[in-house]
């Protein structure tokens, strides 16, 4: 690191050169590019690196703890998605019909 990314203060600045940012955007493609063309023949939880990283983490405790983690995210997503979707309905089938009853009502007398 150039003294440059040095402050006066010597605490270190945020900086990212063109170079670093090409390196890390390659070292990624050729990466993800390594692993999307070994998956046919990455067998079992290999093949699934969030899974896998939790196997060799915690054993089969990791995996039962993010199956559970991700079953409770799915859920509440479902969860969340009917509560808005009910009060969609509500709001505008059944009160805006009242509040047009009430303002055709109002223009007739």
């Amino acid at each position: 690191m150039s003294t440059e990314a040095l402050k006066e203060d010597n605490k270190l600045d945020r900086y990212l050169s063109p170079l670093h940012v090409w390196a890390l955007s390659f070292g990624c493609a050729v990466g993800w590019g390594d692993y999307i063309a070994d998956l046919p023949h990455i067998e079992g939880i290999l093949a699934f690196p969030t899974f896998h990283l939790a196997f060799d983490a915690l054993g089969d405790t990791g995996l039962i703890l993010l199956g559970l983690a991700a079953f409770a995210s799915i859920l509440t997503g479902l969860i969340v998605n009917f509560i808005v979707s009910v009060l969609f309905f509500l709001y505008f089938m059944v009160w805006s019909a009242e509040e047009m009853q009430q303002t055709v009502s109002y223009f007739k007398s």
